[in-house]
């Protein structure tokens, strides 16, 4: 019997977030992009979020649902991905854009 393998538990917790701040963290218009900023300093602010009494910004009620377990993974989530717009991770972890060597040489 094969075993699937299970997508990071921080990605699960985080679809609501990826409502304004992308699947991938690379949010569009001015909501900040959360990809590959440090884990850390993610959660901290989660934290500020939660245990702040604002409630008329967005981020400040959707922290306040979790729990700080859940805030840290969602913050490892987002920490861990690439903070380049457009690339994907290759096999030996390089950055790829998708670009090929004749898109370089199309000129308009």
């Amino acid at each position: 019997m094969a075993v699937l393998a299970q997508p990071p538990a921080g990605r699960l917790l985080a679809s609501q977030c990826a409502q304004c701040h992308g699947t991938n963290g690379q949010s569009v218009g001015g909501i900040d992009k959360l990809a590959g900023e440090s884990t850390q300093e993610i959660y901290q602010e989660l934290l500020e979020m939660k245990y702040t009494n604002k409630t008329n910004d967005i981020m400040h009620r959707q922290a306040k649902g979790y729990n700080e377990s859940q805030l840290w993974l969602i913050s490892q989530y987002y920490g861990s991905l690439s903070n380049v717009r457009g690339s994907t991770s290759t096999s030996q972890g390089q950055e790829s854009t998708g670009k090929t060597a004749d898109d370089d040489d199309k000129k308009d």
